[in-house]
């Protein structure tokens, strides 16, 4: 989708919804998380500009799920995750 001062001025579906299925894509598909970075990013900034949250803290310090050796583990089985 194309907007200009507001207006939409192209829009279109492409791909598949379900490849395997052959559903083809709507043009008006209901993705949650898609507006979820845009948020999240917002939501982050708001509190680096508190002084809540640095962009130097280490992950873990928030998320410790994501521990170093975890994620060296996932490293190792994934050649899509670079390092």
């Amino acid at each position: 989708m194309v907007l200009h001062d507001g207006h939409v001025v192209y829009h279109r579906a492409a791909g598949y919804l379900d490849r395997e299925a052959q559903i083809p894509m709507s043009a008006a598909p209901s993705f949650g998380c898609i507006q979820l970075k845009g948020h999240t990013s917002a939501a982050a900034m708001a509190l680096v500009e508190r002084g809540q949250l640095s962009l130097d803290d280490p992950v873990t310090k928030w998320l410790p799920e994501f521990r170093q050796q975890g994620l060296m583990a996932a490293r190792r089985r994934s050649p899509y995750v670079s390092y």
